[in-house]
């Protein structure tokens, strides 16, 4: 499947971008935490996790070569 990084972005937001953030609070990420987001598509909220993790460290991957 090739995927279409704008529109992804441009669908994703409220609904899915609001529970993702819902499981990131739950999480009790800290700075010094070491983070792997497997399907992180465009990597809005991998961002949002290294701000949480300064000191740490945050990785995002993907499968789908668009999602860059």
């Amino acid at each position: 499947m090739r995927w279409d990084a704008e529109e992804y972005d441009a669908v994703r937001k409220p609904p899915q971008a609001d529970a993702g953030r819902e499981l990131i609070s739950m999480a009790g990420v800290r700075v010094d935490d070491s983070v792997l987001d497997i399907g992180c598509g465009t990597g809005g909220l991998t961002m949002e996790l290294a701000r949480l993790a300064p000191k740490g460290s945050v990785t995002g991957i993907d499968s789908s070569r668009e999602q860059r």
